[in-house]
């Protein structure tokens, strides 16, 4: 495994975004093309650079988050919550 050296200076593009969203305004934020709103699906799939690899349907994620919690099948202490049916995993072109 590569090691990770968290004094090392981050590559330039990385920065480069950084420097972008730092000094720019709190409404022009909402206008920059580059940021995708990800709770509006049809946002998401009107970006050629985002795909959907993956769905999770309601009842499978319920099972995630009790065993995440240590609720285990019986419920225990999770609230049930309002999901949608089914729920897509995205993937960005450039961050696989």
């Amino acid at each position: 495994m590569h090691h990770l050296d968290p004094h090392e200076r981050p590559p330039d593009s990385i920065r480069n975004v950084y420097k972008k969203y730092q000094k720019m305004k709190a409404k022009d934020i909402d206008l920059d093309g580059d940021i995708i709103d990800l709770s509006s699906d049809a946002a998401a799939s009107s970006n050629p650079k985002v795909r959907v690899v993956k769905e999770y349907t309601a009842e499978d994620l319920t099972a995630i988050f009790r065993s995440f919690a240590g609720d285990g099948e019986d419920g225990g202490k999770l609230q049930a919550t309002d999901l949608a049916r089914s729920i897509p995993v995205y993937e960005h072109e450039d961050m696989p």
